[in-house]
């Protein structure tokens, strides 16, 4: 009867509301009206799914959201990445008497000074010789702030060519030269002859390999275009005439971290330091906004920076009023990496772009240089107007070999030819070295190969430049922009990463390089006599070691001066002297060729030259250079992040130092009067000259670029202090309420009883065991998740720490389930070897480290055993046996549906057909065998199979979800809907496992052939966890111990399968198992699952273990664990952010750990999401 009158009652209230409220639209009354009945008949308890979650589930969903939105602000606080500014270096007339001026306060008298002496650009009207009447208001110059060094300039980028590649497997290119002491060659035809005689070489010595007879056509077709330009340049006027070989030198040329190409690159064209932060960019391409060389050249036009100077023609630079560009004869080209389009795609007018980022092709990038370089080459640099002598001669050595050219008028061809464009400067990046280490590692037959490849390409490129005309002087920079690790590896920075090689090849026409200033010595005088001044010189720490040690960004200023143009603007590097080649013979030379074929005398006189020049211009090179980091610095300080203070005092400090001897230097050589009247650096007399006030100003300008560069390296990322303090608030914050979640009842070590009560270990043992259990638990979060992340020493090995530390919780867990097992009266085979279950999960950690290697690798490497296919068969056939014994178990214990199991099971044994088949064709020496399409077969069906998985798993979850609901509002235990709420969590676990088997065989196929050895161990592994997730006592773990097993296991199983935390192990190959082309998304996804997939597998599994066992609290503890790690990970990169190693070694191994944090984050939510659904399924049929 109450009842009655109170649901009638309702139902009067809530047509008295509606009738109230009639001015609701029609939508909003049918709204209310359904949300009422669906309260009314108990399936929801509130129109927001957000109140189905109780005070305890919202709680815990506090630590999980906080530790993701502190890891955001901190990330976002700590890689800030250093500004560009938009700045450019000038190259109008007098803009580098301005800086020497402005910055450094040297008198406008000196400046003049330099200007006559030659050694500050010489500015001049173009047309003031000009009758016809036309502007006269177009300057020229030879050089935007020094006049220019060299006419033409070859970049040769040999990727990760380390300094002992070219110094002992370089020896017709390099080794032959470096032995070459300034003598001359007996005749040109021996230079023709070697190339012949390696031709030959080749083609009887070269018959083994893949690929041979393809790489032997472009080789020889290389070679036959090389000859034949030989044969036309070494024609003279005197067929006698030896013809010499130029200088060569070779430094060794250290890298700054990071070390990949894209980063490098950047370094070595802007002078800069790209930040840890820009790594990123290495995958993505970034364009370059800031002033570099490149940038430069394409925009300074020729006749401002000294072509028409140096060539003595007024060169057609630019195009129409428009601004088209493509009539100009001075021109730049590149073939080689896609790295170089990535970053300059419109600086380059002939570009040959090869894709680079598959690191199994190991000739693509370099064919394409072998076919295009011929041509190039033939165009590099200016060729002066040739005679008449000298066109019929190159006519009758092109009918000689086959042409039948018409004759054409002389006069036709000389307008011709000074119409022909040619390249000023010629860019080749050569890929082959690195990617054969990427793939086989530094030490292989491939590289020899590789290597012997290089060394015929660049012998015949120092041909073409030891062959360039006398009356120029060229240049070739062939270098590595990294070096290469034992495992073939870069990124980071350590010594054989950051060693990489400099060889400089110089024309005879540059002459000799001078005495050198790279050593303290020095006199009072020009003619080499005198007093030795070095211990005085000494007194300065960079005098004697400052010109060996070359960085790359200090090739940057030095590429400029050469080339006439200015330092760029961002620059931090340091110019080297001892790469340019003398001013005196260049201004000298038609006075000096006559004498002396090199182009230099051995009279006094050249000395006497040198130092009256050459000392005075090396100091100026570096006063302009010191001007030039100096305004940058003080420009960046002002404008986008200001630095250190006491840093820029001491800067200045070392600066006003140099000037004041720069200047002390020009005010005792500079003649006395009118400096109109000076017209010869012999004006000036020996005796008031002194080259030690300038060599002493060579050395502290040099320690001041030096201690710049220092200085930017400390700075070169802002740190928002603020932001990162928010953030490790937030994560400490995240810390404190995670802690109570650990702890469900008030026993710690089970989720429903004391674990060590009195009724199952006697009380001695009991202590025993909280005792050492707990001392180990306190060394493993002491160490493991705190201290590790403040050492260097502790991040580096932290494999072996990891596996130390599996090693010593699983023999401790098994003493004492040994000791209760037997106390407990069960001492049969059978408990006794339950007992041992951790053993199992130590011996299988270790082996797979101790045996399984060569990770990411190319399955062609015979010298890991697990690219073997005795080793990764076997291994395929175990996964077979385990997978189809699961099947028979999922069936018997009616855990899965017929079909649904057989369907699951043959396509599991399909992807491992598909990826046997693939492993063996990638072992063929058949190059045509790549197995892509085995790979891409298994990847397809793998991730096919993970979809149909997935969705099957999410309906069943969902279904046990209401069931369990079902059952608890009735309060009848007994009721079941279906199969049995026991049965339920078995079949979600079932399913569960299917889905990381799927996500397994993927991990498998990216990884390679040695994942499937890793991929047994780590089931087996898996299999003894589980056995101890659903123990009961008397052996039964603690929560904390039994966790940080897991955790061990999951991270030991990333280092053991090659990964390391650290950039440079990322094992690149990953993208490329299905397909030779870089995809973005696809290659991305294919890293990244290959990276953290094992991490994946083994949260997921946990997270489901957990689930079915129920003891949510061993995940708890795992995701404890690792959120302790990250936290004070942030607090160690805070802390060390001006450390030596904070980008090398600290900064990756935080990523590392927020991405590890993440992926628990993800599984821990969704764990919490699944179980509580926020959100009632639409299709009311799963229940039926």
């Amino acid at each position: 009867m109450n009842k009655d009158s109170s649901s009638r009652s309702k139902g009067s209230r809530m047509n008295t509301n509606t009738k109230k409220n009639h001015r609701i639209p029609a939508f909003l009354s049918k709204l209310r009206v359904r949300v009422w009945n669906t309260r009314k008949q108990g399936h929801a308890k509130s129109p927001s799914p957000f109140l189905r979650l109780s005070s305890r589930q919202i709680f815990l969903l506090v630590s999980p959201i906080l530790s993701l939105i502190g890891l955001v602000i901190f990330m976002n606080a700590f890689f800030l990445a250093k500004k560009s500014l938009p700045h450019m270096s000038s190259c109008e007339p007098d803009s580098a008497g301005n800086l020497l001026t402005d910055i450094l306060q040297i008198s406008p008298e000196h400046v003049q000074y330099l200007h006559q002496l030659g050694i500050l650009s010489e500015h001049r009207d173009s047309r003031a010789d000009d009758n016809s009447g036309g502007d006269s208001g177009v300057s020229e110059s030879n050089g935007c702030w020094m006049p220019r060094r060299v006419d033409a300039m070859a970049i040769i980028v040999v990727d990760a060519l380390r300094f002992d590649f070219a110094l002992q497997h370089l020896p017709k290119s390099v080794g032959s030269r470096l032995s070459y002491e300034k003598n001359i060659d007996s005749s040109s035809n021996n230079a023709d002859t070697s190339s012949i005689d390696v031709d030959a070489k080749n083609e009887d010595g070269d018959g083994d390999g893949d690929g041979g007879g393809d790489d032997r056509v472009r080789e020889r077709r290389f070679k036959d275009e090389e000859h034949k330009m030989d044969q036309v340049n070494v024609m003279d006027n005197d067929k006698n005439k030896p013809r010499p070989r130029g200088l060569s030198q070779l430094y060794k040329f250290v890298a700054d971290p990071p070390t990949v190409t894209m980063q490098r690159l950047k370094g070595l064209t802007t002078g800069g330091l790209p930040t840890f932060a820009d790594i990123t960019g290495n995958f993505g391409g970034a364009y370059v906004d800031e002033d570099n060389f490149v940038q430069q050249l394409h925009d300074v036009p020729a006749y401002k920076r000294g072509m028409s100077f140096s060539t003595g023609t007024v060169l057609e630079y630019g195009g129409d009023s428009n601004g088209d560009r493509t009539n100009r004869t001075v021109q730049m080209a590149f073939v080689g990496d896609d790295t170089w389009v990535d970053l300059y795609p419109n600086q380059f007018d002939d570009s040959h772009p090869f894709p680079s980022f598959n690191t199994r092709d190991l000739d693509t990038v370099d064919d394409g240089c072998l076919l295009h370089l011929p041509r190039l080459l033939k165009a590099f640099g200016y060729q002066p107007e040739p005679g008449k002598d000298q066109l019929e001669d190159e006519r009758k050595l092109e009918m000689d070999e086959g042409s039948e050219k018409a004759s054409v008028p002389v006069k036709s061809d000389q307008r011709q030819h000074q119409q022909q464009p040619f390249y000023e400067v010629l860019v080749s990046h050569f890929l082959g070295v690195d990617h054969v280490g990427h793939t086989y590692g530094p030490h292989n037959e491939h590289m020899d190969k590789k290597l012997g490849q290089m060394d015929d390409v660049l012998s015949n490129i120092f041909m073409k430049i030891d062959n360039a005309p006398p009356s120029q002087c060229q240049v070739a920079f062939v270098f590595g922009d990294h070096g290469m690790t034992e495992q073939g590896s870069h990124g980071g920075g350590t010594d054989e990463e950051t060693g990489a090689a400099l060889f400089a090849h110089y024309s005879p026409g540059c002459g000799d390089m001078g005495p050198s200033l790279s050593f303290g010595g020095g006199n009072g005088n020009g003619n080499g006599s005198g007093n030795d001044n070095s211990n005085e010189i000494g007194a300065y720490p960079f005098s004697q070691e400052a010109f060996r040690s070359i960085h790359q960004i200090d090739l940057v200023p030095t590429i400029s001066v050469l080339l006439g143009l200015p330092i760029p603007y961002a620059n931090l590097g340091g110019a080297v002297p001892a790469l340019l080649p003398p001013l005196y013979h260049r201004t000298n030379f038609d006075a000096r060729i006559q004498n002396n074929p090199r182009g230099s005398s051995t009279s006094d006189q050249s000395g006497n030259d040198f130092e009256l020049v050459e000392a005075p211009f090396a100091a100026t090179t570096l006063a302009l250079n010191a001007a030039q980091v100096w305004n940058y610095l003080s420009t960046y300080s002002s404008t986008a992040n200001k630095l250190p203070p006491d840093a820029l005092a001491d800067l200045a400090e070392i600066l006003q130092k140099a000037t004041a001897k720069f200047n002390d230097a020009l005010s005792f050589s500079r003649p006395q009067g009118d400096p109109k009247n000076f017209s010869n650096p012999a004006d000036v007399g020996e005796s008031n000259f002194d080259s030690t006030e300038y060599r002493e100003a060579c050395s502290l300008y040099k320690y001041f670029l030096s201690q710049a560069t220092d200085l930017g390296k400390k700075v070169w990322t802002r740190f928002d202090t603020v932001g990162m303090s928010i953030g490790i608030g937030l994560l400490v914050v995240s810390v404190i309420f995670a802690i109570p979640s650990l702890f469900k009842n008030k026993a710690t070590s089970c989720n429903s009883k004391p674990l060590l009560s009195a009724k199952f270990k006697p009380k001695k043992l009991e202590r025993k065991q909280n005792l050492v259990e707990g001392l180990l638990l306190f060394i493993f979060l002491l160490f493991q998740c705190i201290l590790l992340t403040f050492s260097n020493s502790y991040i580096v090995s932290e494999e072996s720490i990891a596996m130390f530390m599996i090693s010593t919780l699983c023999a401790v867990s098994t003493v004492f389930r040994y000791l209760a097992t037997t106390m407990h009266g069960r001492s049969n085979v059978r408990s006794l070897s339950t007992a041992a279950l951790p053993m199992i999960i130590m011996f299988c950690s270790r082996l797979d480290s101790l045996f399984v290697s060569g990770h990411g690798m190319d399955p062609i490497i015979r010298k890991f055993w697990a690219h073997s296919p005795y080793f990764f068969l076997p291994s395929l056939a175990i996964l077979a046996v385990m997978r189809y014994g699961y099947m028979r178990i999922g069936q018997k214990r009616r855990l899965c549906e017929y079909t649904q199991g057989r369907f699951h099971m043959l396509s599991d044994m399909t992807t491992i057909g598909l990826l046997g088949k693939s492993w063996v064709e990638k072992r063929s020496v058949d190059l045509t065998r790549h197995g892509y399409k085995s790979s891409m077969a298994a990847l397809i069906l793998s991730a096919a199979g993970l979809m149909i998985s997935a969705r099957q798993l999410r309906r069943h979850v969902v279904k046990q979800n209401l069931v369990g609901n079902k059952q608890s509002k009735d309060d009848r235990p007994g009721k079941t809907i279906g199969l049995p709420l026991q049965q339920q969590d078995a079949q979600v676990l079932y399913k569960t496992t299917i889905v990381i088997l799927k996500i397994l065989l993927l991990i498998v196929t990216i990884t390679g052939s040695s994942a499937a050895p890793s991929s047994v161990f780590l089931l087996i592994q898996a299999w003894a966890l589980l056995q101890l997730m659903f123990e009961d006592s008397p052996r039964k773990m603690h929560t904390p111990m039994l966790a940080a097993i897991w955790r061990l296991v999951i991270r030991h199983t990333f280092f053991a399968t090659g990964h390391t935390c650290s950039f440079e192990k990322v094992q690149f190959s990953a993208a490329f198992v299905a397909t030779d082309t870089f995809h973005f998304y696809f290659s991305g996804s294919s890293l990244f699952l290959n990276t953290f997939g094992w991490d994946i597998v083994g949260i997921f599994l946990l997270s489901a273990v957990c689930k079915a066992a129920k003891r949510p609290q061993v995940y708890t503890w795992v995701c404890f664990y690792q959120l302790l790690e990250t936290t004070t990970s942030c607090i160690s990169v805070t802390l060390m952010r001006r450390h030596l190693f904070v980008w090398a070694i600290f900064a990756p191994r935080f990523v590392f750990s927020c991405v590890f944090l993440v992926i628990c984050n993800v599984f821990y939510l969704q764990s919490i999401i699944i179980r509580h659904p926020l959100i009632a399924p639409k299709d009311s049929t799963i229940m039926k």
